[in-house]
């Protein structure tokens, strides 16, 4: 496990889902930009912080880097679940 993995997983267990959210979306930006496994941890971290609509646009951007990514699809029908669609 990586260490900036063990950083967020750290942040999820101790309920800091909005911190653990921005330090996905900066681990995503330090990369390549084409990293949707930081996405798909962001739009974990907001759907836990209930920010569903932020949690879907960041979903749908991991999905449109990679369609076939189970882990996004599963953070799209569970943000779309917290909105009730």
């Amino acid at each position: 496990m990586s260490e900036a993995y063990s950083e967020f997983r750290k942040l999820m267990n101790l309920g800091k889902y909005s911190e653990a959210a921005r330090y996905a979306e900066r681990e995503q930006l330090d990369g390549s930009g084409q990293n949707v496994f930081w996405l798909t941890q962001q739009a974990v971290a907001l759907i836990r912080s209930s920010e569903y609509e932020s949690a879907l646009k960041v979903s749908e951007e991991a999905l449109a880097k990679d369609g076939a990514n189970p882990y996004a699809v599963i953070a799209s029908a569970d943000a779309l679940s917290g909105l009730d669609r």
